[in-house]
């Protein structure tokens, strides 16, 4: 620090600048917060409104510029639901020749299932496996095809589908036909290098209420 920011030996210290500009710093951040004495309280306040103007014009520009940014967030790109339902008509299509591996090429890498039965699967190769015993099990000369399509997207390539999905042809352990059994499927689907992936699914039967008859066998 130079010598003339102190003076001469002997003779007053002269505060620097920048402890002048900090020092005014904070007296200005308490004149926010306390109000001087024996100031008019209207005058006080009229003050404050001057010097809080900037930040509040920011505040309402940055609301403004997320006002406008959600509905595109929101809004559904274009083709996007009909390219996210052919995906499920490949499903059922490969489900129908009992082809795991196309089955769970639908899949992302890092996707997780938990089917209806509640075998649970992370990662395409384990989602495999669970097809491959769906289709040598239950499933076996079995549909499985959806309807009832909904969708909410959460950005424009990622997004929650809800859909009902109805399995026919089912045969008990004694080879009797089984009634077509009706699940409800939520998933969540994302677009990589223009092509919809399941992330996420959870096919269930709904609980009948207490009293009632099942709601997913007719």
């Amino acid at each position: 620090m130079r010598r003339a920011d102190f003076g001469p030996p002997g003779s007053a210290a002269r505060v620097p600048a920048c402890g002048m500009a900090a020092g005014g710093i904070r007296r200005r951040e308490a004149a926010l917060v306390m109000p001087p004495v024996g100031e008019d309280a209207e005058k006080i306040l009229i003050r404050r409104l001057q010097e809080g103007g900037q930040v509040m014009k920011v505040l309402l520009a940055v609301l403004g510029i997320l006002a406008l940014a959600v509905p595109a967030v929101a809004a559904s790109p274009a083709g996007a639901e009909a390219a996210i339902q052919q995906v499920w008509q490949q499903f059922s299509d490969t489900w129908a020749r009992g082809d795991a591996h196309a089955r769970a090429a639908l899949w992302a890498e890092d996707a997780s299932l938990i089917n209806p039965f509640g075998v649970e699967a992370h990662g395409r190769a384990a989602i495999e496996k669970v097809f491959e015993q769906e289709s040598a099990g239950f499933a076996k000369g079995t549909t499985h095809t959806f309807s009832n399509f909904s969708f909410r997207f959460l950005t424009p390539t990622i997004a929650e589908v809800d859909t009902t999905g109805e399995i026919k042809g089912s045969r008990g352990a004694d080879g009797a036909p089984m009634p077509t059994l009706t699940l409800h499927v939520f998933a969540i689907m994302a677009e990589t290098g223009g092509k919809w992936q399941m992330k996420d699914a959870r096919p269930y039967v709904i609980a009948p209420a207490p009293g009632q008859p099942p709601t997913g066998a007719k």
